[in-house]
C-alpha cells in the first residue's frame, strides 16, 4: 500500500480584495479596543480570533465592511506593501510621507527607499500576493536581529533549499513567525494568503511575545512533494535593466543581447550562426524517480530552439532541439520524434523517469512519445534553455516549474485555447470548465476526470472552484467507478453526505480540500481553511479526480 503520498490539484486565479490598515505613530502599543462580536464573521472559538483582536487593536488592520473583517479574503500586493512599511515606520519612529497618486504609492515609495522591496520587484500592484512574497516582505521590514530563533526547524519540506526566499523564510522559521501550514511545516509558498493568516503573522512580527513555539514532525521515509523550480516570472526590470530570474545563469558565447548595462533576459537574441545563448538553472540533485517539467516558451523559429538536462559532471541527460521544422529527442541517440517544431508559442511538459532513463514528452497537449535517456549521465543537476550554434533566431521563455513527487499537481497553464489539459478526459459540454489563464472556471455542464497511480494511506486533495450561480457541481475522489468521497455544491450551499454544511457566495472564488485517510477510513472536510465536516472515507485507495457540473 502506498503511504504518505501527496495529492494536490491546485487552480488559481488572481482576485482583487481591499484591506484597510491603521497605524499608530506610538510604537506597538494598543489604539483599538476589540471586543467579542467587533466582527460578525470571527467567532470567538476561531483559531484566528484571538489574531484578528490583537491586530485590529495595534492598529494594523481594520474591517473591510461596518462589522465584517472578511478573514478568508485575500491580500494584494499594494495592501502587503502597505502593512509592512506601516511596521517599518512604526518600529523605526518613521513618517510616511504622502505623495500623489494612487492610494498605495506613498506606502511603495516608503517600502522602495527602505529596501522593504526592490525597484521593478512588483509590476502588478493588485494581484493577490503569494504566501513567499509576504513572509519576505514582512522580514524585510524589520533587522534580523528582531528575528531571535526559539525552535530547531531543519527543512522546510516544500521549500527548495536553493529558492532565492528559502533563507528569510528559514529565519521566519525558527524564529516562531511562521510554522507552515502542516504539522510537518508545509509552507505552499505560492499560495494566496488569506487576512486571517496576515493578521497572525503581522502579530507575531510585531511582537515577540506572539511567536510560536513549535516542534514539526519529521517527514520520515515519507516521499516529499516539492518544486525544484517554480518560476511564473523569468525575468524582472530593475530602473530599466531586465533581469533574469534568481537562479538562472545566463551565458552568450558571443556576447551579443548583454548591452552596456549588464541586462540580461529571459529573451535569447541569438543574431550569429557561430555562437550560442543559453541559460542555466542548477536545482537540487536528484538520482530517483519521475521528475516532472512544465514550461511555457515562444521562439519566431522552427530551427535551432533547445531544451536540455544535465548531469553533476555536465553530462546531458536529455535533450530537445529543432532542426529545419523538424523536433528531435536526444537521449541514447538522436531520434525524430515525427513532429514538426513550432515556430510560436511552446506548451510543454515532461516527464524524465531516472530510474528507467525514460523521458515522456508532450508539446501542446500532444503526446510526442516515450524516449530514451542517456546511460552516461549520472543524475539530474541542471535544467538549460539554449540556441544552436549554426541558428539565428529568439527565444523568449515565460514560464518553468520542475517538481517531484506530486500525483497530481495541475494548474492547466500549459494548455493551447480551446483544448482539454494533457491527462484530463473531458466530454465536449464541459469544454468550458478549462482556461489558458491559469485556472480552471466551470462555465458548462458535462464532466472532466484525471485519472493516476492508487493513492492511499494519508493524502490531500485541494483545487480552488468558481461556481457559476445555478450552476451544481460535485468535485469527487473515485477507486475506479466507485466514490471514495465527495463534496457536492448547489443552492449556494457546500453538502457532505446531503447535509450542507458551509455556505457560499457565487462567482467567488472558493477553496475545497480533502485530507483522505485510507487507514483510518475517514475524510476531513475543509471550505476555505475551515474544517466543515469529518466524513467516512468509503474505498481503501483513490484513482482519480472527478468534476462534474449541472445546470
Amino acid at each position: 500500500m502506498k503511504k504518505n503520498t501527496l495529492l494536490k490539484l491546485v487552480l488559481m486565479l488572481v482576485i482583487a480584495v481591499t484591506l484597510t490598515v491603521a497605524v499608530s505613530a506610538a510604537g506597538f502599543t494598543k489604539t483599538n479596543t476589540y471586543a467579542d462580536g467587533t466582527f460578525d464573521d470571527v467567532k470567538s472559538t476561531s483559531w484566528y480570533a484571538k489574531e484578528v483582536a490583537s491586530a485590529y487593536e495595534l492598529g494594523f488592520m481594520n474591517g473591510k465592511a461596518e462589522g465584517q473583517f472578511a478573514p478568508d479574503g485575500n491580500v494584494t500586493v499594494a495592501e502587503a506593501i502597505t502593512m509592512a512599511s506601516r511596521v517599518h515606520a512604526i518600529y523605526n519612529g518613521n513618517e510616511i510621507a504622502k505623495v500623489e497618486g494612487k492610494w498605495y504609492d506613498m506606502y511603495v515609495q516608503y517600502a522602495l527607499a527602505n529596501g522593504i522591496i526592490a525597484e521593478g520587484q512588483y509590476e502588478n500592484f493588485d494581484r493577490n500576493i503569494m504566501r513567499y512574497e509576504m513572509a519576505v516582505m514582512f522580514a524585510d521590514s524589520m533587522p534580523a536581529s528582531y528575528f531571535e530563533a526559539k525552535n530547531d526547524v531543519k527543512a522546510i519540506p516544500d521549500v527548495n533549499e536553493d529558492e532565492v526566499y528559502h533563507d528569510k523564510l528559514m529565519m521566519l522559521y525558527k524564529a516562531g513567525v511562521v510554522m507552515g501550514s502542516t504539522e510537518y511545516g508545509d509552507f505552499l509558498a505560492t499560495n494566496s494568503i488569506k487576512r486571517s493568516e496576515t493578521a497572525a503573522i503581522i502579530n507575531r512580527v510585531a511582537l515577540p511575545e506572539n511567536r510560536q513555539f513549535k516542534t514539526l514532525k519529521e517527514y520520515g521515509d515519507r516521499e516529499q512533494a516539492v518544486f525544484l523550480i517554480d518560476d511564473f516570472e523569468m525575468e524582472k526590470s530593475v530602473r530599466s535593466v531586465r533581469y533574469l530570474a534568481s537562479g538562472w545563469d545566463y551565458e552568450n558565447t558571443a556576447l551579443e543581447g548583454r548591452d552596456l548595462t549588464g541586462s540580461t533576459s529571459n529573451a535569447l537574441a541569438d543574431n550569429s550562426s557561430e555562437n550560442f545563448v543559453a541559460i542555466h538553472r542548477p536545482i537540487t540533485v536528484q538520482t530517483s524517480g519521475v521528475v516532472k517539467v512544465d514550461t511555457v516558451f515562444d521562439t519566431n523559429s522552427d530551427s535551432g530552439a533547445r531544451v536540455y538536462f544535465s548531469d553533476s559532471n555536465g553530462n546531458i541527460l536529455f535533450e530537445l532541439v529543432s532542426s529545419n521544422g523538424k523536433l528531435f529527442a536526444i537521449g541514447e541517440g538522436k531520434v525524430d520524434t515525427g513532429f514538426a517544431s513550432i515556430n510560436g508559442k511552446n506548451f510543454l511538459y515532461i516527464e524524465l523517469d531516472l530510474d528507467a532513463k525514460k523521458a515522456k514528452v508532450v508539446l501542446n497537449s500532444k503526446e510526442l512519445g516515450v524516449f530514451g535517456m542517456s546511460s552516461k549521465a549520472s543524475d539530474l543537476a541542471k535544467m538549460s534553455f539554449a540556441t544552436t550554434k549554426e541558428d539565428e533566431l529568439l527565444l523568449a521563455i515565460q514560464q518553468v516549474h520542475m517538481y517531484v513527487n506530486y500525483d497530481v499537481m495541475d494548474t492547466f497553464r500549459l494548455d493551447s485555447e480551446g483544448s482539454v489539459p494533457y491527462g484530463w478526459d473531458a466530454d465536449n459540454a464541459v469544454i468550458g470548465i478549462f482556461s489558458s489563464d491559469n485556472c480552471v472556471k466551470i462555465s458548462d455542464n458535462g464532466t472532466a476526470v484525471k485519472t493516476f497511480d492508487a493513492v492511499s494511506g494519508k493524502f490531500v486533495y485541494e483545487t480552488q472552484v468558481l461556481i457559476p450561480e445555478s450552476q451544481i457541481v460535485s468535485l469527487s475522489l473515485k477507486n475506479g467507478s466507485k466514490i471514495a468521497a465527495k463534496v457536492d455544491a448547489k443552492d449556494n450551499n457546500f453538502f457532505e453526505n446531503g447535509v450542507a454544511d458551509r455556505a457560499f457566495s457565487s462567482n467567488v472564488w472558493q477553496l475545497v480540500r480533502i485530507e483522505g485517510d485510507t487507514d483510518k477510513d475517514t475524510a476531513t472536510i475543509k471550505i476555505n481553511g475551515k474544517k466543515v465536516a469529518v466524513v467516512p472515507f468509503t474505498e481503501n485507495a483513490v484513482t482519480s479526480i472527478e468534476i462534474s457540473a449541472i445546470g
